[in-house]
């Protein structure tokens, strides 16, 4: 018979009390197809709704600067926070968190292995609907799943989640 050997991924402790206010956390490469972009236009129009809202952003890349600009365009100043690349210890502390995590691909992602890994601490998760989150996302069920490079999509998304404490920690 055929033996599927899954993915290996430590078990986690359960996951520490959600931040006070309500945080998106981005963890990954600055790179263009990221969509780290995408994210920050649809990140702008959910804090018209929820000015309270914060977004971390863990990594670097080639994207950084043009990313920086971005935020200022937009006036994210006082609501982004860019924190470069992070410790393994660091990251899982700013992720597990978190109210949701965005994986905003603008490409197929291979394996979403950072959705695996925040579905296991019980993070909310809006990913692209492409690649491996497709597979491994239930949609309105486990997160949500949005067409790739749609801002609407994500900001309505982020905001249902933001706005809801109960809904991210489910």
């Amino acid at each position: 018979g055929v033996e599927v050997l899954h993915y290996g991924i430590l078990g986690r402790p359960v996951s520490p009390s959600l931040l006070e206010v309500p945080t998106v956390v981005y963890a990954g490469r600055l790179d263009r197809e990221k969509g780290v972009d995408i994210l920050l236009r649809a990140f702008a129009k959910t804090t018209e709704r929820l000015p309270s809202a914060r977004l971390l952003i863990a990594g670097d890349g080639p994207e950084s600067e043009k990313l920086r600009h971005l935020i200022s365009d937009l006036d994210l100043y006082s609501n982004v926070t860019f924190h470069g690349h992070l410790s393994h210890t660091e990251l899982d502390n700013v992720l597990g968190r978190a109210w949701v995590q965005a994986v905003p691909s603008v490409w197929a992602e291979p394996f979403g292995i950072t959705v695996v890994e925040a579905m296991m601490r019980g993070t909310a998760v809006v990913a692209s609907d492409s690649g491996g989150p497709r597979e491994i996302i239930e949609n309105g069920k486990s997160g949500f799943l949005v067409p790739p490079g749609d801002v609407n999509a994500l900001a309505e998304k982020l905001l249902l989640l933001l706005s809801d404490r109960n809904l991210s920690e489910t």
